[in-house]
């Protein structure tokens, strides 16, 4: 089956142009290249020559950094305690797989307002974000007991390992995409620079100890064992042994669509698949001087009135930062 499916809006004067693919085969920031050179040839532009496709990728980062990949399986057992610190979210069917899709976005000035308010916190956009989906769903789990051995919160984000590797974007089309997981107690009347700042603290430390290396080990072993797993049973592992309430995804193509002329990005709109961890993923990308947020989530998991609360309990706290 092609893993690229493209597609067209019309809207009479002018139209979208879509691209569903399979997030295996590429990462976001190779997606944006490989538009933008659709749409400057639609224009007449010249074009790059053809990108390098699929170079190696994460197995080298082991052999580069060995004492960093020890730290890395090392880490296991204390990864191993947190997922049994969090809570675990619920599904009526693990099998079911269906997502379903919602889409909000930031004015410019509410945009603004965050962006400025990580810089002063000393923060980056995606741990603002990550600290503002733990409040979310706190906000939703008003009688959670944090007496109990199952207390915390976790979200898990996506992280682009291509600067690690040193490829540059303009020249090599492929997926350099790992993951990591944060949780949290979120304990009553933690506000959101407080927690931002918890947050900013672990992944700093990911990523300055290449901490990440234990999620790619992971996934290593997993794909290992998972080949005599069913899929039902494959679901249920990441469920009950790597729980997470939800998990982001950021790209900035302010920073990928550059044009000669000055022009600013164009309106940009992602939607990310939910996998076997997340039974939500909140896609946020940022273009121009706006913030569009793709929410996808597993229907066997959440009611779209959920995911409405979740969206307008972000929100909130965002205008609340004026």
């Amino acid at each position: 089956m092609d893993p690229f499916r493209f597609f067209a809006i019309d809207l009479e004067n002018a139209f979208f142009l879509g691209l569903a693919y399979d997030h295996f085969i590429a990462g976001g920031d190779s997606i944006v290249v490989l538009l933008k050179a659709i749409a400057d040839r639609y224009h007449g532009k010249s074009v790059a020559s053809a990108l390098e496709l699929y170079p190696p990728t994460h197995a080298r980062l082991f052999v580069r950094h060995p004492l960093d990949s020890l730290r890395a399986i090392a880490r296991f057992p204390g990864m191993a305690a947190s997922c049994r610190r969090t809570i675990r979210p619920r599904y009526r069917s693990i099998e079911d797989g269906y997502n379903a899709f919602t889409l909000f976005s930031l004015e410019a000035r509410d945009f603004t307002v965050l962006r400025n308010a990580a810089k002063r916190l000393g923060v980056t956009l995606n741990d603002a974000l990550i600290a503002l989906l733990l409040l979310a769903q706190d906000a939703q789990a008003p009688q959670r007991d944090r007496t109990k051995r199952r207390h915390e919160l976790a979200v898990a984000s996506i992280m682009n390992l291509r600067d690690a590797h040193g490829e540059d974007v303009e020249r090599t089309f492929g997926q350099f995409l790992s993951s990591f997981r944060v949780s949290h107690a979120v304990p009553a009347g933690i506000t959101l620079p407080e927690l931002a700042r918890d947050v900013h603290r672990t992944t700093e430390r990911i990523k300055r100890e290449r901490l990440y290396l234990t999620t790619l080990s992971a996934m290593a072993v997993d794909g290992v064992i998972g080949r005599f797993q069913d899929p039902s049973q494959r679901m249920q592992v990441y469920a009950r042994s790597y729980p997470v309430g939800a998990g982001v995804s950021t790209l900035n193509i302010n920073a990928l669509w550059k044009n000669a002329d000055g022009g600013s990005a164009p309106l940009y709109v992602r939607g990310v698949p939910t996998g076997p961890a997340a039974p939500l993923v909140l896609a946020v990308t940022t273009a121009g001087d706006t913030l569009c947020a793709g929410v996808s989530y597993r229907t066997a998991a959440f009611a779209p009135e959920f995911i409405d609360r979740i969206r307008d309990h972000m929100i909130e706290r965002i205008k609340a930062l004026t």
